[in-house]
């Protein structure tokens, strides 16, 4: 009798079985092993196809619970995933949200630079206008002092005393002239300043080797345009960065001269 060898292990096994099984069964009939009913009596039979079957369904339910454990697996695997992928969106969103508040607040902050700017502008514009005001006065003064003076002049009177008195308005003139000449030379040179390029500060971030150069530009540059202690020390947090930035910000919410003081010793 040929033996299928198709199937798993476990069925090949099972069929193997039910062929040792057969030739018993023949082996016993060839010997006469007949009952009192002429019917062949085989104890405890066992009948091929209900144990190659049985194997079969064992097989198939084994291996549907394996499918199931492998399914359940895979749903939790993914479920953790989308958790992990939520937990990074919404550590992302954060981020984000974030940066724009340091955007904005850093905005506001150029915002108010830019006024305070202005805002020193025009009281160099307004300075400027009052030193010609000044001026203008000064001239206006001499004119009529010169103009009073030689109005006294007596021209009757002999040559010495003329001479004395023609002297005295020149000696005005001449003081006069002084004080214009220094006005004129304050302008000049107020004006040529103003005709120089911008002078570069270098922002300062905690490096103390650049400490003094970059206090001495500070001051040279924006601290002697200035007379507010308030509008100096928002100059201070615009030219600092880092850990310097956040101790000048520090003092912003002190009093305008003890902040600007405190913030210049750090």
């Amino acid at each position: 009798m040929s033996l299928d060898t198709r199937g798993t292990k476990a069925v090949l096994l099972a069929r193997l079985r039910v062929t040792l099984g057969r030739e018993e069964i023949d082996n016993s009939t060839d010997l006469g092993a007949i009952g009192d009913s002429g019917e062949v009596s085989i104890e405890n039979s066992v009948v091929p196809e209900d144990s190659a079957s049985q194997i079969a369904r064992s097989c198939t339910s084994r291996n549907s619970k394996q499918s199931s454990v492998v399914s359940r697996s895979s749903v939790v695997m993914k479920k953790a995933m989308e958790a992990a992928n939520k937990a990074g969106l919404m550590a992302k969103a954060a981020a984000v949200k974030e940066r724009q508040r340091k955007e904005e607040e850093e905005l506001k902050i150029r915002q108010e630079m830019e006024q305070l700017e202005i805002k020193a502008q025009i009281q160099e514009a307004s300075a400027r206008e009052q030193v010609f005001a000044d001026l203008e006065n000064e001239f206006d003064e001499s004119v009529v002092h010169d103009t009073h003076s030689v109005a006294r002049v007596n021209i009757p009177q002999i040559q010495p005393q003329l001479d004395q008195v023609s002297h005295s308005p020149r000696v005005n003139n001449n003081g006069a002239a002084i004080q214009n000449e220094k006005l004129m030379d304050t302008l000049i040179s107020y004006n040529l300043k103003s005709l120089m390029p911008k002078a570069e500060i270098q922002r300062f971030g905690g490096d103390m080797t650049q400490y003094n150069s970059f206090i001495r530009s500070f001051e040279c540059v924006i601290s002697k345009k200035l007379t507010n202690n308030e509008e100096k020390l928002y100059y201070l947090e615009q030219y600092t960065t880092g850990k310097p930035r956040d101790i000048v910000r520090a003092c912003l919410h002190m009093p305008p001269g003890v902040g600007y003081e405190e913030a210049m010793k750090f």
